[in-house]
């Protein structure tokens, strides 16, 4: 929407003797003293690598060197990035390598570490080879001119800057604010659908912004617009016999290669994640709301799960609904209007004028869905938790839930789904049509992602694993914590007291919550519990010995240890271990549940979509804190919807404004 903002000099500036970067008066003794230490250790730092002795490095080596930037040092595009999550930082979402399947012996004459790039036949760009100190990611452009007056159709820089800080300053007055902003950009349109339940045709609202027209605001924008990748790739690196296959981002995993293997040689895909989820908006949650958020898979992780403008959007607000199967086709023929935009383009393709003044044909689809299980349920219209087969991406029977995998069940698709309801609206009587449907626990509702081309886009095969809600907040939290909780708790105070005592020693590091006690903690949010999850194996071990009492406990501790260090075949084959010998002290305990088996599909998300990052809800769970300050600060607490909305726009536009 415009470049970066250029600030108007000010004779009250102080300029910053080690930067030489000018600022006001308020805040400058921080920022002095911030940049001072900086230096500082800066210094320190290049004294330490000074005095270690230099090492001889054989001819044939190549040291590595980290070329992959997470920052452009003149851009604002990575600007507000923050989320330290799930971005690489996690054992759990390095790169997969899976040398075992994607391995090929090579010629000699390349070098250790070398990286391999092949692109998508209809890239038409060749296969090259790089030494891994060459390798990068970054992209390499001319940043753009800065507009004379960016803060267009403000007046002035002052009259946008105070406009953003606040409502309660008036230009003129109050009106005259808000009127500025709307005439900045248009925001999410309000619209009234009407749904047939029973004998009664009922209205709902719904809130939502063009997907496609979001997208192609993104593709437009001068710094985010460069970093946006168009062709699939495959990423191997050269292990001194062969180079092997690693994934990371969607589009070097198979999903992205596959569909644009179904488009025109010509054609772009433009990807889509997709999340939903209620929010409590107020501090009891009487008040909720139902947000849809979008994220463009084309870009990088570090862009698409940060907070700037290249981050998630809210693209949708669904009409809250009882949590009653009658109503799932009012959240369908809702959420039809979020994907109205884009269902044209994912068969027909879609012309658009990128950030280089150069017209691409894209073709769009929704490559992921990143939802938590009741969700995903109400996404692919299955029965849920109760029915006979609970899992929204396989049709393996709910007494079955807690086998050992891997299995051999069908994979649901919406081509089969389709033919399946065809099949039991063709049936007149009403209990053979039920039968019908209960043999893949479907519900008769039309679903709303089988508008989008069925090449491209599949809901059941979008649904992907939720780290959060799946393995920290569901296995861990729910199940394994309060398991080994009661546990230890049976074998005595001094334990508990012991495991307590050992979370209280662990050192205090960056980022990382410290707990004085933890045995006492029944529930809490998924940060606390991933940390909890980490630190548990280091804390517990030395309490739980493999002998005696502590004999069943220690099995479980293997399990979590198992699950931490996402090594999942061999956590379930401890897990089955561990259910068997525990049904003696826990008869009432019951294994078999959907969360359970989910994460059999894991490596299929691996394979098909990148690593997990790209597609855990932490983030978009991050996007429901500005949403609840907006109801807790600028709305009345009535008809709270489109204040909540307007203000997320605002900011929007605000980031746009700024670059």
């Amino acid at each position: 929407m415009s470049a970066n903002l250029q600030y108007i000099l000010d004779e009250r500036q102080q300029v910053c003797e080690t930067c030489g970067r000018s600022f006001k008066p308020k805040g400058f003794d921080s920022h002095r003293r911030a940049c001072e230490r900086r230096t500082r250790d800066s210094e320190e730092d290049a004294e330490q690598w000074a005095s270690i002795p230099a090492m001889s490095i054989p001819s044939q080596a190549v040291v590595p060197a980290l070329t992959i930037q997470a920052a452009h040092d003149d851009g604002q595009a990575w600007q507000d990035y923050d989320y330290d999550h799930d971005n690489g930082h996690n054992p759990h979402n390095a790169d997969i390598d899976m040398s075992s399947d994607h391995s090929e012996p090579e010629a000699p004459g390349h070098t250790m570490d070398d990286i391999r790039t092949e692109f998508h036949p209809h890239a038409r760009i060749a296969t090259r080879v790089e030494a891994f100190s060459d390798f990068t990611r970054h992209h390499h452009y001319e940043l753009p001119r800065p507009e004379c007056q960016p803060w267009l159709p403000f007046g002035c820089q002052l009259d946008f800057e105070v406009a953003d800080r606040t409502e309660d300053f008036t230009l003129t007055n109050y009106a005259d604010v808000r009127n500025m902003w709307e005439a900045a950009s248009h925001r999410l349109t309000p619209d009234t659908i009407t749904v047939l339940l029973g004998d009664k045709d009922m209205e709902y609202t719904v809130y939502f912004r063009p997907l496609w027209e979001w997208a192609v605001d993104l593709l437009r924008h001068p710094i985010i617009g460069p970093h946006c990748v168009f062709d699939a790739q495959r990423l191997s690196k050269f292990d001194g016999d062969s180079f092997v296959w690693f994934i990371d981002e969607p589009w070097t995993a198979d999903a992205f290669w596959e569909c644009q293997s179904q488009m025109p040689p010509d054609a772009k895909p433009l990807a889509f994640i997709l999340y939903a989820d209620k929010a409590k908006l107020s501090s009891f949650g009487r008040e909720k709301g139902y947000p849809v958020i979008a994220r463009l898979a084309n870009l990088p992780v570090a862009i698409r799960n940060g907070n700037g403008v290249g981050g998630g959007r809210v693209v949708g607000w669904l009409p809250l609904i009882k949590d009653d199967p009658k109503h799932r086709a009012v959240w369908h023929t809702a959420f039809k209007k979020v994907l109205a935009s884009i269902v044209p383009p994912s068969t027909s393709g879609q012309w658009a004028n990128c950030w280089d003044n150069i017209a691409r044909l894209f073709y769009t689809l929704v490559l992921i869905l990143s939802v938590d299980y009741e969700e995903q349920a109400i996404m692919s219209l299955t029965r849920g938790v109760m029915s006979n087969f609970p899992c929204p991406i396989c049709l393996i029977p709910e007494d079955q839930l807690s086998s050992i995998m891997p299995h051999n069940y069908p994979l649901r698709t919406s081509q089969a789904t389709s033919t399946l309801l065809i099949e039991a609206r063709a049936e007149h009587r009403k209990g053979r049509r039920e039968a019908i449907l209960k043999s893949q626990a479907i519900r008769d509702v039309d679903n709303a992602f089988h508008d989008m081309n069925h090449k491209t886009t599949d809901v059941h095969r979008a649904l992907s694993h939720d780290r959060l809600h799946i393995d920290i907040l569901g296995f861990f939290g729910d199940h394994m914590w309060s398991e080994l909780q009661l546990l230890i708790g049976l074998l005595g105070r001094d334990k508990v007291a012991q495991v307590d005592e050992n979370f209280d020693a662990l050192p205090h590091w960056r980022n990382l919550i410290h707990f004085d006690a933890v045995m006492a903690i029944t529930f809490t949010d998924g940060s606390k519990y991933e940390v909890i999850f980490k630190l548990l194996t280091f804390a517990a071990h030395a309490v739980l010995p493999n002998a005696g009492e502590s004999k069943l406990a220690y099995l479980l501790l293997r399990c979590i240890r198992a699950y931490l260090e996402v090594d999942r075949y061999a956590a379930l084959e401890l897990m089955d271990r561990y259910i068997k010998k525990s049904e003696a002290v826990r008869p009432d305990k019951s294994w078999s549940f959907p969360k359970k088996h989910l994460v059999a599909h894991l490596f299929d998300d691996i394979m098909a979509k990148g690593a997990t990052r790209n597609y855990n809800t932490m983030p978009n769970e991050k996007c429901h804190g500005p949403l609840k300050a907006s109801y807790q600060y600028r709305t009345n607490f009535k008809d709270v919807a489109p204040q909540i909305l307007r203000a997320d726009h605002w900011s929007l536009v605000s980031k746009f404004i700024r670059g």
